[in-house]
């Protein structure tokens, strides 16, 4: 029974493993390259992160096109697969990676491929790409480079150059973007564009020609695969080969590349690419149509830096757009060497002590070679007489034995580098050119080689084990027979330094130098000098500064950094300030204008509630009591006009008013404006004049009567308000787009200084004359936001005691077809007169 049972489940587990697979999904991937390319790697795990969780089963094919583009080849490959196809592999979805796979579906897609999904991702020809949205079957992702905004980069990070240069080959890819590459700069004129193209170099040549490009200028490179010999190189070893030959720093647009020698750009993620296409065709795979799913143009590309070479080109993060990404940055100094630290300053110390010893150790040798010739003379004059003095002379000659024993101990152990040098070679050089030429300052200034010369008498006799690891070397002999490579030109110009201290009979020597480890590394250094056992002998003790000058430029880096935030903080004060200051002059405007307001209120209520109590008395005749009415109708009136105001500068803050628009007889309004404003000027003496252009009586503009009237009125009141004697003139001026309506006076005028705060709420010339002419301050206000309601402006021109004339321009639309196609004249205006 139990037999039977657990045949049973075999059975049923075996069933649903083969129904499990009969469900897997057959996914042909068609890569352009082979799995050397270094986009591959990336662009297959983007792919296999989706497709691996969606019961998949990937066929990887290699067209290896880069190395092999001979259509013989695209033929051979095109048999191997049609072979494949048709002995059994059935796929449910094609994918392809790069222009060269997707161009090769295509034109093969009703043969090999017919009514099969595909799926393409990594694609430059971007009009290919978008052309496949009439392609029911086929959807996928573009490979846009970044090529506008990594050429601003170049010109952005190395300022000081007006010349770039750029890489191509011949390669498909390599052309599409070289085209983009010169539509760019043809729009940069400033800019020195140079082509340094592998189509008409061979690799020898190009070389040569990476190894002329000065330090300083960048290079682009967009392709490098194959020279004009048909000799083709991968990736890794294109990028070795301008590493090797080129001092500047070269941007790409892809990402690989990155870390090992490219400065950076922004960089295209083939990773991100692989993943977007792989999301695609897992939607076809559920089900969805390709022709439901769009081409996804935008590739996701970012900007990306090596900080090995931002340090080595000496660029500042801080040029660096802010969402850049760094790659190789590292941790802070002190929060990596820390623990060094006291090492360190205990070193410092030791060498400070040593050098102590040292100079106490030559003053006593020197005392002591001086007594031991003095005792040896007195010992042969009178060997007899002081025979005891011999043993003194052998304790003298132990501890000179045992102090040389000590030296020798300290200088191999210690911690510190240290180099015993011998110039006794050089100095007998110098004596000779003094005795030769008496004046050795002079021999040098009129013989430039003479310091070469006294160089190659100088000589290096001994070094201590800790100079040896300094340099990266394992034993001292392998270091002294390579003496000349740690050398260049800066340890070389250090070296010319101590010889002019030498020649001025200086005996001590501080200097800066720099020395070449066996890595090829430079490491900066300070060196001491000082006279050792005789006048012909130097011990130098060497200081690696190389993460002290590190520790400098990150306090520097932060410096600045503490500047910038400092004078962002002034830039807020100083807008502070002004928002503070603002504020003042809004509040101090809101004071003055609710005493107007009191002012404008209280004055005709007073004469309102007077005048009413007068009425009331028995005593007031008739005529009387008319005359009363007659006051209290005009302080009513006086009363609306303040409300109005009020209510009007309300509604329009609170964009409480439409604009009706209709037909305006221009003429005809300014003539009414005229009739209802001449009871007025009769008072106050003053005629008004109205000037129209000629063959205008028929003038139409299309606007809202009510409020160009009251923008006019409001001007035509002031004018009459501030104007004491002469006359005060309307009219218009007419253009093809527009009509300027003006308003003049010959009244009490406006300053300079208020000419522009004329127009702003509750502002008034002079408080003298709001207290004189009364008002709130708000009718130029209402007039200039009413005009702007309509389209238009307002402004003024204006002097001090010799009137203002006040401009209202309004845009001109004409319902009169034959009039608007009237050539308008500029003439003499006419000129109507009412006189008070």
């Amino acid at each position: 029974m139990t037999s039977k049972i657990l045949s049973f489940v075999l059975i049923c587990c075996l069933s649903i493993t083969i129904l499990h697979a009969k469900d897997r999904k057959q996914v042909l991937l068609i890569s352009s390259y082979n799995s050397r390319f270094p986009t591959f790697f990336n662009q297959i795990e983007g792919i296999k992160s989706i497709l691996d969780t969606c019961n998949t089963d990937i066929d990887l094919e290699f067209m290896d096109y880069k190395r092999f583009p001979a259509q013989a080849f695209i033929d051979q490959f095109e048999q191997n697969l049609a072979f494949k196809i048709q002995n059994g592999a059935s796929y449910d979805i094609v994918i392809t990676t790069d222009d060269a796979a997707l161009e090769f579906v295509l034109a093969r897609q009703n043969e090999l491929f017919s009514k099969i999904p595909i799926v393409f991702c990594g694609v430059n020809n971007v009009d290919l790409a978008l052309a496949q949205e009439n392609n029911p079957l086929v959807t996928g992702v573009v490979e846009a480079v970044s090529m506008d905004e990594t050429i601003d980069l170049m010109v952005t990070l190395f300022p000081l150059n007006k010349t770039i240069y750029v890489i191509c080959d011949r390669t498909d890819a390599g052309q599409a973007d070289l085209k983009r590459y010169r539509e760019r700069v043809k729009t940069m004129p400033a800019i020195d564009s140079r082509e340094l193209d592998l189509g008409q170099l061979t690799f020898a040549e190009f070389r040569d020609s990476l190894r002329k490009i000065p330090a300083e200028i960048p290079v682009l490179l967009i392709s490098a695969y194959q020279d004009s010999a048909s000799e083709i190189i991968d990736f890794n070893q294109s990028v070795k080969m301008l590493r090797s030959n080129l001092r500047s720093p070269i941007f790409h647009m892809y990402e690989h590349g990155l870390g090992k020698g490219i400065f950076g750009g922004k960089l295209i993620s083939h990773y991100n690419q692989g993943q977007s296409a792989a999301l695609i065709a897992s939607r076809i795979l559920s089900g969805e149509k390709p022709s439901q799913i769009s081409i996804n143009n935008e590739s996701p590309n970012k900007f990306m830096f090596d900080y090995n070479l931002l340090s080595l080109y000496r660029v500042k993060e801080s040029l660096l757009p802010s969402d850049s990404v760094i790659i190789n940055q590292p941790a802070s100094f002190f929060e990596t060497y820390k623990q060094f630290i006291p090492s360190l300053i205990a070193a410092l110390i030791s060498a400070l002590f040593f050098i102590l010893i040292l100079s106490v150790i030559i003053v006593k040798k020197r005392k002591m070679a001086k007594l031991l010739q003095l005792q040896n003379e007195e010992y042969i004059a009178l060997n007899n007489k002081y025979k005891h003095q011999n043993e003194e002379l052998h304790q003298a000659i132990a501890l000179a034995e045992t102090n040389a024993n000590r030296f020798k101990h300290l200088f191999e152990n210690n911690p510190v580098p240290l180099w015993e040098e011998d110039f006794s070679e050089l100095m007998s050089y110098l004596q000779q050119i003094r005795d030769e030429h008496g004046d050795i300052e002079t021999y040098v200034q009129s013989n430039p080689d003479f310091l070469i010369q006294c160089v190659n008498r100088f000589k290096i006799i001994n070094v201590n084990q800790a100079a040896v690891d300094m340099l990266g070397y394992e034993l001292k002999e392998e270091l002294m027979q390579n003496l000349p490579r740690i050398f260049n030109e800066n340890s070389l110009a250090t070296l010319k330094e101590l010889i002019k201290e030498l020649l001025k009979d200086n005996h001590s020597f501080v200097g800066n130098t720099e020395y070449t480890r066996k890595d090829g590394q430079i490491i900066p250094s300070i060196i001491y000098a000082f006279s050792s056992f005789s006048e012909n002998k130097n011990i130098v003790v060497t200081i690696d500064t190389t993460k002290l000058r590190e520790t400098e430029k990150e306090l520097a880096r932060r410096i600045a950094e503490l500047q910038d935030s400092e004078d962002r903080l002034k830039i807020l004060n100083d807008e502070l300030y002004t928002a503070k200051e603002n504020a003042e002059v809004a509040n101090n405007l809101k004071n003055e204008f609710l005493r107007n307001m009191s002012h404008e209120i209280r004055t005709p209520m007073n004469g309102i509630f007077g005048f009413t109590e007068l009425l009331v008395n028995e005593k007031v005749t008739s005529d009387e009591q008319i005359g009363y009415i007659e006051i209290i109708r005009s302080c009513s009136r006086q009363l609306l006009q303040t409300i109005d105001s009020i209510l009007e500068i309300s509604s329009i803050r609170t964009l409480n008013i439409s604009v009706n628009r209709e037909p305006v007889p221009v003429n005809k309004l300014l003539l009414e404006l005229q009739t209802i404003f001449s009871l007025k000027a009769r008072e106050r003496n003053l005629p008004i004049l109205v000037k129209t252009p000629p063959n205008q009586q028929q003038l139409t503009l299309f606007t809202d009567i009510n409020i160009l009237s009251k923008i006019l009125g409001n001007l035509l009141d002031n004018a009459l308000k501030f104007t004491n004697k002469g006359h005060i003139e309307m009219g218009y001026t007419c253009s093809e787009n527009e009509l300027t309506f003006f308003v003049s006076d010959t009244g009490v005028g406006i300053s300079d200084k208020n000419m522009s705060h004329i127009f702003e709420r509750f502002a008034q010339e002079e408080k003298e004359l709001s207290r004189r002419f009364g008002g709130l301050g708000l009718g130029l206000s209402i007039s200039q936001e009413n005009a702007q309601l309509l389209g238009g402006t307002i402004s003024v021109e204006s002097k001090k005691h010799q009137g203002s004339t006040f401009y209202v321009t309004i845009p001109r639309t004409i319902t009169d077809k034959a009039q608007n196609d009237t050539n308008i004249s500029q003439s003499e205006s006419q000129s109507v007169d009412v006189n008070p």
